[in-house]
């Protein structure tokens, strides 16, 4: 079931539509789905050697014709022109790598919000667990000052509000409850909430 869905379904569709219930999963009902989805995880790419990518911002392809460019003006006699289009070049690779060291800092650092351990509801009683080992259906249990450990449905809430500023840059809280949207509500999807966002 997509998010669109589980925003438009009531408590107990959502609880059928995962085969999950008010009681949690077991534990083998955990193992089965740890096999067929995987860990709970974001997924990262290979990192490539600083060194690589500060090289990779020199070598691209507007990068190349700018160098080639220079090229052909220092040998039109325009000596000028063709160390301005490598200034321009040398600076372009400069800022577009700090981007992307800034950019992979800020990845690193999302990752580590993560929570270590959430509160699960399993076999009917809540227990700790490891954020990697939530799955689609489990029913989790999240407290004021918690970083939400997975994108999830709220089935229950208290005057809940969000710290989206992770996904979404805004600094106000969102507020999120657990009632049953229309079609037309999804787009605000005040109880949907998502890995990475702040209670």
């Amino acid at each position: 079931m997509d998010k669109k869905n589980l925003a438009t379904s009531s408590v107990q569709a959502a609880y059928q539509a995962l085969s999950s219930s008010e009681k949690g999963l077991s534990t083998d009902e955990v193992q089965q789905r740890l096999t067929k989805y995987g860990p709970n995880v974001i997924n990262t790419t290979k990192k490539e050697s600083i060194i690589k990518t500060f090289l990779l911002n020199f070598t691209s392809l507007m990068a190349l014709l700018l160098w080639v460019s220079g090229f052909i003006a220092l040998f039109a006699g325009m000596l000028e022109l063709g160390i301005a289009i490598w200034l321009v070049n040398v600076i372009n690779g400069l800022f577009s790598f700090w981007q992307q060291y800034r950019a992979s800092q800020a990845t690193s650092a999302l990752q580590k919000m993560l929570p270590n351990y959430a509160r699960v509801l399993r076999n009917g009683k809540i227990e700790n667990t490891l954020v990697e080992n939530i799955v689609p259906g489990d029913v989790v249990q999240i407290k004021s000052g918690d970083n939400i450990p997975a994108d999830g449905r709220l089935l229950q809430a208290d005057s809940m509000q969000v710290n989206q500023s992770s996904l979404t840059g805004e600094s106000t809280t969102v507020n999120k409850d657990s009632a049953t949207l229309t079609a037309d509500e999804v787009k605000t999807a005040g109880q949907i909430w998502f890995m990475k966002e702040l209670l």
